[in-house]
């Protein structure tokens, strides 16, 4: 049995328009509003914690001035932005 190049090109392409299934987290779900209350202290380990604690998420990641971040979504992942001299600017979720 001969397959056409043709046959093979076309089942390529439709395996690259089958959908991509989506998994919902499992657990921690980041809630930023509770985590407010950290913007303005000094972005320490110590407010750093407790911020994700009163948020619920799971991990953390710390955005200082000029450095680059995924823009990928987690619902279980709190971002924290810090100034220059390291103070909470921002928390946010994702």
């Amino acid at each position: 049995m001969r397959i056409r190049p043709s046959l093979v090109a076309i089942a390529l392409i439709l395996a690259g328009c089958t959908p991509v299934e989506m998994r919902k987290p499992r657990g921690a779900v980041c809630h930023a509003d509770p985590a407010q209350r950290y913007v303005g202290r000094a972005g320490e380990a110590g407010a750093i914690q407790g911020a994700r604690r009163a948020s619920g998420a799971r991990t953390v990641r710390v955005v200082r001035p000029g450095e680059m971040m995924t823009m990928d979504f987690r619902a279980d992942r709190m971002t924290v932005t810090v100034d220059k001299h390291g103070t909470i600017e921002r928390i946010a979720c994702g």
